[in-house]
């Protein structure tokens, strides 16, 4: 396996990425031509506007809580594959479980927020108005720690590269295995010299 590591830092890192991006902004609509123009700012936690009057409703989201769990399975995927060599599959399980999770529930966020991007884009507005959505950091960096989560979860499967070198063939002795001058072959029983018959 690739050093656990370098997977567990990366993995750590999507998980960090998503828990940050949960505190910001997603993205804004603006309408113009109105009077005042309106921005709608959505997050994954709420909605709120800069408009004077304009309710600031800050409910829970439908993608808010999945992102948090997924980010917190990462984070705990992390932790597993630090813990050394005996866990180390069910870190490998764990990541890939927090990895699928966040990706899909990442996607299914960005799709819906693409779909009602077209469909508010068609709705009929005053010819007077406008209609605008624009992507903020938040989403970003949400999608970037999807696809840093992805990367650790198949760092934490690739296979390790075979040792080479000098070192490659050496045990915990200062001697290399398999030596030429070694009569006990690797398994351990020494084989005398065979007599001639």
């Amino acid at each position: 396996m690739t050093d656990r590591r370098i997977a567990a830092g990366v993995v750590l890192l999507g998980g960090v990425l998503t828990a940050v991006s949960c505190s910001l902004d997603m993205y804004v609509t603006r309408y113009s031509g109105t009077s005042p123009g309106l921005s709608v700012f959505f997050s994954l936690w709420g909605v709120t506007s800069d408009a004077p009057g304009y309710p600031a409703t800050r409910t829970t989201m439908s993608a808010a809580l999945p992102v948090l769990l997924a980010a917190g399975v990462m984070v705990l995927a992390a932790v597993c594959a630090l813990a050394g060599e005996k866990i180390a599959r069910t870190a490998r399980i764990v990541t890939v479980v927090g990895a699928g999770a966040l990706f899909g529930v990442v996607l299914a966020f960005v799709v819906e927020v693409r779909y009602w991007d077209a469909v508010l884009a068609k709705v009929e507005h005053d010819p007077q108005s406008s209609y605008e959505q624009t992507s903020l950091p938040g989403l970003y960096l949400l999608a970037a720690g999807a696809l840093v989560g992805l990367a650790g979860a198949v760092l934490a499967h690739r296979s390790r590269p075979p040792d080479v070198g000098p070192a490659a063939g050496r045990t915990g002795n200062a001697e290399p295995a398999g030596n030429a001058d070694d009569a006990t072959p690797p398994f351990g029983i020494p084989v005398g010299e065979q007599e001639a018959r």
